[in-house]
């Protein structure tokens, strides 16, 4: 939902997505680290950094050991698709590298020092350690010339993908078990959908300009791009070596949205230019291309997952680049699996692909359009879907077999229909925020629906309302319930003046019962949810999903006014409902289990509350992410209930994985912040008065 007041709205997607501080961002895949007690006050070492910008372009500097590892740590957590590059030298090597040697992102370590024959152990002791060297252009040359083998080797080890399980089909839900499959999905569908103007490279440029200040290298080709770019050359920039290729591959291994729309028209020319050259666009004979090959290493869980889809989809969420030549495949496979071989499987895809096949994403062998134009290099969109045929095993290489699959598929053809009716008719930023809003990424989502409100031109259209709704949803999950009654009144206000709108009416009422319910006013909230009751039996069924979640939402208002048999009763009708009609694996029983279990504690029937709450668990564990809220309501409630048992140690244990969940999704006044706080904090004292 949305917040009202809460400031101008950006005129610009490029404002919308730039105006931020991003300095401590890294827009590439490699960051390079320094640490040295005169690393940003010695003139050569400076002149140095300037030279090696053209491998890297992010480096940050630390003339402190303890700020260097407290970074470097907290990135490991807030920026898992980094990898780091480390230098260190004779005068503070020896307290960090022993610190941070085990970081799984750290992957090369240099040791630059004025005495080599004092430092020359390093190699023997420390096997990320590339080299101990005195010369600067020694360092610069090896770290370039190791930079180009990493980046190689990172493409081979990185391919961001999701798997639809169409056992789990019928839970169509973007937070369920093929949550990220659908959200990338819609993701792409509304990119595509987004009207390009003449100020969206213009966005792109900027963003490459921000993020390269002082890398003369990258400027002067961000320039070129300026200067010369046209949609009929995205592909030979997009395989170029530059910043452009960087820092679009790390957003889509990343998730970064703002960073991807930014990409919006290149990604689009993209898309373009690939159903040209496959023939489909202007009418041309199908792609003759039958086969192709993608070398990669994966690790043993990534590997487990895919053998355990067999029969189900996968999608690529980056563009697929593929060969046409097995052989080479396998040589890439060999040259580069020799340097983990013992970290990483070596895994061979072979793509089957029926040329007359329709309503696939494009590809195609851009080997005329390339900058490199004698790579066979097959294309295939971003988001493509495969079906995961078999996986075998020959002389220790896994040969995984893919079917490039349609949108027309049976199979896929509930999934064609739920994304289509997810966005038709729908202002694509609308779309957009509601996705990010799925996703729990409310403050993107927010941005994403303030801008579709200003550029709406009736600002009482339905899709306005929708819009308000969005943003006060927004404001009830972060806790701001006053702001997600305001916007959840304007929405109402919208759809009260329009026709043929009842459902839109009936979410409003609920919503507004949710907000009222935690500002503590319970009657005005079961007016709320009794309008929204009468109108969801009305147009539904008595028996509909939407009248159990009605039923649930009175169940929680009558819990809050410890009403608790009346709670009982109506937790139990829309369980009834719920196990009647969803699969026994819906999110929604989750949710059901969760508050049934929260009654039979208040009455004392603990291992009754705690049977529940593993049901829900067991359920979120299988059909969401991890760091979920939701999964932490669940680990809250394990630990107040231990607690209550006197089993402290198990109570300390839930409650810490909430707090973990916790302080990743919420701001630190959510009330679900402060209690789960208040209760590790009385958990903690009653151990110490323990022991």
């Amino acid at each position: 939902m949305d917040d009202v007041g809460a400031g101008s709205v950006s005129s610009s997607l490029s404002q919308l997505n730039l105006n931020k501080n991003d300095d401590e961002k890294n827009f590439e895949t490699f960051a390079l680290i320094w640490c040295d007690l005169n690393a940003t006050k010695a003139e050569d070492k400076l002149q140095i950094q300037v030279q090696l910008r053209k491998a890297m372009n992010y480096i940050k500097t630390f003339d402190n050991v303890k700020n260097c590892e407290h970074w470097l740590r907290c990135r490991q957590v807030t920026s898992s698709c980094e990898k780091f590059i480390l230098i260190v030298s004779d005068n503070c090597g020896h307290e960090i590298i022993p610190q941070v040697y085990e970081l799984p992102q750290l992957v090369a370590i240099y040791v630059f020092c004025i005495n080599k024959e004092n430092n020359e152990n390093w190699n023997e002791r420390y096997e990320k350690v590339q080299a101990v060297l005195t010369d600067a252009s020694q360092l610069i040359l090896l770290i370039k010339s190791n930079q180009y083998k990493l980046e190689k080797l990172d493409d081979v080890t990185s391919l961001p993908m999701s798997i639809y399980n169409i056992s789990s089909a019928k839970e169509n839900s973007s937070t369920g078990v093929n949550g990220n499959f659908l959200w990338f999905q819609l993701f792409i569908e509304v990119l595509l959908r987004i009207q390009h103007s003449a100020e969206d490279r213009q966005d792109l440029v900027e963003l490459c300009k921000k993020t390269h200040v002082g890398n003369t290298s990258q400027i002067q080709l961000i320039d070129e791009f300026e200067l010369t770019y046209s949609p009929s050359n995205a592909l030979w920039w997009y395989t170029r070596e530059s910043c452009l290729y960087k820092i679009l591959n790390k957003a889509l291994r990343c998730q970064d949205i703002d960073t991807l729309i930014a990409f919006r028209s290149f990604i689009t020319d993209l898309y373009h230019q690939l159903q040209r050259l496959q023939g489909i666009s202007d009418g041309h004979s199908p792609s003759s291309i039958t086969r192709a090959y993608r070398a990669q290493l994966m690790s043993s869980e990534e590997l487990d997952r895919i053998r355990s889809s067999i029969g189900s989809y996968i999608s690529m969420n980056s563009f697929l680049s593929c060969t046409l030549s097995r052989e080479i495949a396998l040589f890439i496979i060999s040259s580069t699996s020799i340097q983990i071989s013992n970290i990483l499987e070596a895994v061979l895809f072979e793509i089957e692909i029926d040329p007359l096949l329709e309503g696939t994403k494009p590809h195609a062998d851009i080997s005329s359009e390339s900058y490199f134009q004698n790579e066979k290099e097959v294309l295939f969109m971003l988001g493509s879907i495969f079906k995961i045929h078999s996986i075998t095993e020959t002389d220790n290489i896994w040969t995984v077999k893919l079917l490039l699959s349609s949108e027309n598929d049976h199979q896929l053809n509930e999934l064609s229909n739920y994304l289509k009716n997810k966005i038709e008719d729908e202002p694509v930023f609308l779309s957009l925020g509601n996705i990010l809003s799925d996703m729990n990424e409310w403050q993107k989502a927010s941005k994403y629906y303030q801008y579709q409100l200003q550029q709406l031109n009736d600002k009482n259209s339905y899709s306005a309302g929708r819009c308000y709704r969005g943003l006060g949803n927004i404001a009830y999950e972060t806790g701001n319930y006053d702001l997600g009654i305001i916007y959840d009144e304007k929405a109402l206000k919208i759809f009260l003046s329009l026709s043929n709108v009842d459902k839109a009416i009936s979410i409003c009422y609920n919503n507004l019962g949710l907000g009222f319910q935690h500002k503590k006013d319970y009657e005005k909230a079961l007016e709320y949810y009794n309008k929204c009751l009468e109108i969801d039996k009305r147009i539904c069924g008595p028996e509909s999903i939407e009248v159990a979640i009605s039923y649930n939402n009175i169940g929680y208002l009558y819990y809050n006014q410890e009403k608790i048999d009346n709670a009982l009763v109506f937790y139990n009708r829309a369980l009834e409902i719920r196990e009647k009609y969803l699969p026994s694996d819906h999110y929604a029983l989750a949710r059901t289990y969760v508050n049934i279990g929260t009654v039979y504690h208040k009455q004392k029937e603990y291992e009754k509350a705690l049977s529940c709450f593993q049901k829900s668990l067991d359920i979120f564990i299988k059909s969401r992410r991890e760091m979920h809220i939701e999964m932490a309501v669940i680990y809250c409630n394990f630990g107040i209930t231990y607690e209550a048992t006197s089993k402290l140690e198990l109570a300390l244990d839930y409650l810490l994985k909430a707090d973990q969940i916790y302080r990743y999704s919420l701001p630190s006044t959510h009330p679900n912040v402060i209690e789960n706080q208040e209760h590790l904090e009385t958990v903690n004292q009653k151990l110490k008065c323990k022991f």
